[in-house]
């Protein structure tokens, strides 16, 4: 009965995933798609922000129509929300983190007075959350059903979820992040053309930023927040920003204004934040840390390699090559990447016989 009970759990659970993966992935080409057409210089301003408005309201609807059949919605009296103040204050500064770290970094790169890096910054940065997004916004799915079963006592059930949900993020976000670094350049040529080929290695960085702002958000709203240590988060998340600030504060103070550096002091910032989490998750033994930092992570890691592109990614950065990029260019090299990736990738999980793959594969195939 209790392994019954645990499977449709499992089951239900991974079903909301997909059906946020679908939803997020759909979100993704309602953005990128009409941009391409309809967008066509840096004039058309108007246009854009419409298009990014219109998709994201759309997403905003899709998902709550989906949470109104099963869920029904009741008034909260005052009283009733006062003991709730807390929490969501630090889930407020939680979900708006980026005020402390990337939007404090285009702060300083406005100050300097290159707007072109600004530009680079931006873009890049919008990039990848689009893109990475997909996967990144299904870890804040699991946290109502994680409170719910640390607040009738099922702390096994509790465990298996967070293990379980951080595998199946390793299974899809490594690949992602480790592609976007190798196709960087690439991804910012096609997305904003050859005026903003500078901002590729940003591009790179803020694919393998991605890892690190996973893991955070994972420790923080999954076990932290479901455990309720909201003061935690709150500060020590202002101490990464504050770390942020004045590392910010030295590169300006000592008129240096290449992006990369600003990025850099927050990717430093964000990986002392995880580090402040693990050491205090820990030090509570709220949860061993084992599975999350387990083989998988390196496994995946490891199946995700493409040889081939990334010596030729050294290659070219030891020896630079002149090339000719033009679409015709990117398509062919998408062609060979994704498809060698994809196979080598699955290839390696058919082989290991990985759980994962195979349960998302039967789901999509004989749902």
């Amino acid at each position: 009965m209790l392994k019954s009970s645990q499977s449709n759990g499992s089951m239900r659970h991974l079903k909301i995933i997909a059906f946020y993966f679908i939803k997020q992935l759909s979100y993704v080409f309602s953005c990128l798609y009409p941009s391409f057409v309809f967008v066509k210089n840096e004039h058309d301003i108007v246009v854009y922000t419409l298009i990014m408005s219109l998709s994201t309201l759309i997403n905003y609807l899709i998902s709550y129509f989906w949470i109104k059949r099963d869920i029904q919605f009741v008034k909260v009296s005052l009283e009733e929300f006062k003991p709730l103040f807390l929490p969501l204050t630090a889930m407020l500064i939680f979900s708006n983190a980026n005020m402390l770290f990337t939007f404090l970094d285009r702060l300083f790169l406005v100050k300097t007075g290159v707007d072109v890096n600004v530009s680079y910054y931006t873009i890049a940065q919008r990039i990848v959350t689009v893109i990475a997004g997909v996967v990144t916004g299904a870890i804040g799915v699991s946290v109502p059903r994680l409170s719910y079963y640390l607040g009738i006592g099922k702390k096994e059930e509790y465990v298996n979820l967070v293990n379980r949900g951080s595998r199946i993020f390793n299974f899809f976000i490594i690949p992602l992040s480790f592609g976007l670094m190798i196709l960087g350049p690439y991804a910012i040529l096609l997305y904003g053309s050859e005026k903003y080929i500078g901002g590729g290695i940003l591009t790179s960085l803020f694919a393998f930023r991605t890892i690190i702002l996973a893991l955070d958000t994972i420790l923080g709203s999954q076990i932290l927040f479901t455990n309720g240590f909201e003061k935690r988060i709150t500060v020590y998340t202002l101490f990464a920003g504050g770390l942020n600030l004045i590392l910010d504060c030295l590169l300006y103070f000592n008129n240096i204004i290449t992006p990369e550096y600003y990025l850099i002091t927050t990717m430093i910032s964000e990986s002392f934040l995880l580090i402040l989490y693990v050491i205090f998750i820990h030090k509570t033994k709220l949860i061993s840390l084992g599975h999350i930092f387990s083989k998988y992570t390196v496994r995946y890691s490891l199946f995700r390699i493409d040889i081939c592109s990334y010596l030729l990614f050294l290659v070219n950065l030891v020896y630079p090559v002149k090339m000719v990029i033009n679409l015709s260019f990117l398509n062919q090299y998408a062609d060979y990447h994704g498809f060698l990736s994809a196979i080598s990738y699955i290839g390696l999980l058919v082989w290991t016989k990985d759980s994962i793959f195979y349960e998302f594969l039967g789901h999509f195939c004989f749902a």
